[in-house]
């Protein structure tokens, strides 16, 4: 994500991830080409499914070995429920430490 892009100003910058509904509709595309975590901090949305969870888990693996404090957030979409590899894993709450991803 470095480029300013739509999705980084609609998504990001003014919060509207925060204010969507159940149902609501949105369009992402990409991303093209290579994509690796920035070494600044910065909060980061992954979005993901299917076969592209696997490289978006990497990152995330990496961004917690890295000691990162920073707002994450993963959304991820599968044609049904049972398809949902995650399921197992405890919900983290909000401030919760976790030691291993």
């Amino acid at each position: 994500m470095y480029r300013t892009s739509l999705y980084k100003r609609l998504l990001l910058q003014d919060e509207s991830i925060w204010n969507l509904w159940v149902g609501d509709r949105i369009r992402l595309a990409g991303p093209y080409g290579n994509f690796h975590l920035k070494r600044e901090k910065h909060n980061a949305v992954f979005v993901a499914g299917g076969a592209g969870l696997a490289p978006i888990l990497a990152l995330m693996e990496q961004w917690f070995n890295e000691g990162r404090r920073e707002k994450i957030l993963l959304f991820l979409g599968e044609r049904r429920f049972q398809d949902i590899p995650l399921r197992y894993i405890k919900v983290v709450k909000p401030g919760e430490e976790i030691s291993k991803f």
